[in-house]
């Protein structure tokens, strides 16, 4: 949500475990430029991001260790403001 309401086009899989199938990623493929995972910023979501990008070819971002904030981008949003969420992605993307 916090994705949607900055503009961005975002999905969210099930879980982190979950590899986007060939149908989908032949589909996203068409209709944008670019796809970027974004998990959560702990062990399985930087493990599930490398694994995910050997796969799929798709890069990832992750939300720097220096903010010190919990795991996702909503997690930041709470903590910091929206701007500052904004000025993160850009930084990011």
């Amino acid at each position: 949500m916090v994705l949607y309401s900055l503009g961005y086009n975002a999905i969210a899989l099930n879980s982190e475990s979950s590899i986007l199938s060939d149908k989908f990623i032949d589909e996203f493929n068409q209709r944008f430029d670019r796809i970027i995972y974004f998990y959560d910023n702990d062990k399985p979501g930087i493990n599930y991001s490398n694994k995910a990008k050997e796969i799929t070819g798709y890069d990832y971002i992750l939300i720097p260790e220096e903010y010190n904030t919990t795991k996702d981008i909503s997690d930041f949003t709470e903590k910091y403001t929206i701007n500052e969420t904004k000025i993160l992605l850009d930084s990011l993307l």
